[in-house]
């Protein structure tokens, strides 16, 4: 598919606990993700969830090369600080991705409901909160956060979920890392039961393109983004709350 091909709203099923698969259909072409998996309880992994979609964003926004450096919050501020976080950044949302913005919405509710059918169905989630898509080239690093802040009437603050796709351009490196719950993402979705990506071990997921990643926002669950050793890895991130 080109980047300018013209994305259609989706068409999805309800999963149900036991369902092996989530399916949807979108540009007239039907998709069935991997087997979601559940990882230290909270931690859902969805194998080949939106491989076509991740890349056309990707292709669009190479081509129209409009990124930036995002930022960091630091309390009730918004700052710049490139030696805790490094990479670039786009807003996945017009104008600059015109027609993508009804697709990934209607994702965030397939992807929220099934995190509410198969890990926990008291979250209570009410909406996404938009996407952004960030490229991690040679040296870029997030160093381990979580994804809330504690200023109750801040929308940071109401963060309950995040989720996050992950795609790759021949990357070594990049591991999405959760040290507390032992476990490690490669940006080729590749899953390891590991917080350390020196000494992974045996995948219990082999790579799948388009991968997700939903976990929860709060402390319990602070991660990182590994230094990216070579190659380009980008995640399309948004937060259910």
């Amino acid at each position: 598919m080109t980047a300018q091909a013209p994305v259609c709203p989706v068409t999805w099923y309800v999963p149900m606990p036991g369902q092996e698969t989530l399916r949807y259909e979108v540009q007239g072409y039907a998709h069935e993700t991997g087997k979601p998996m559940v990882l230290a309880n909270d931690i859902m992994v969805i194998p080949n969830a939106m491989p076509f979609i991740i890349r056309q964003l990707i292709d669009a926004a190479e081509e129209k090369a409009v990124w930036d450096r995002p930022t960091v919050a630091r309390g009730n501020e918004i700052a710049d600080d490139y030696d805790f976080r490094q990479c670039d950044r786009v807003s996945a949302q017009p104008p600059h991705f015109t027609g993508f913005k009804v697709v990934l919405e209607n994702l965030e509710a397939l992807f929220c409901l099934a995190y509410s059918k198969l890990v926990n169905r008291h979250m209570g989630i009410v909406r996404g909160g938009g996407w952004e898509l960030l490229r991690y080239k040679a040296g870029d690093f997030f160093k381990e956060h979580i994804d809330v802040v504690h200023e109750s009437d801040t929308e940071l603050a109401q963060r309950r979920l995040t989720v996050l796709c992950l795609d790759h351009d021949e990357c070594e490196g990049g591991h999405l890392v959760y040290p507390r719950q032992g476990i490690a993402v490669h940006p080729s979705g590749e899953v390891f039961e590991s917080s350390d990506d020196q000494d992974l071990g045996e995948a219990i997921c082999l790579p799948s393109p388009g991968t997700v990643v939903i976990h929860p926002a709060g402390p319990v669950f602070p991660h990182e983004a590994r230094p990216v050793k070579s190659g380009t890895k980008y995640t399309l991130v948004s937060f259910f709350v």
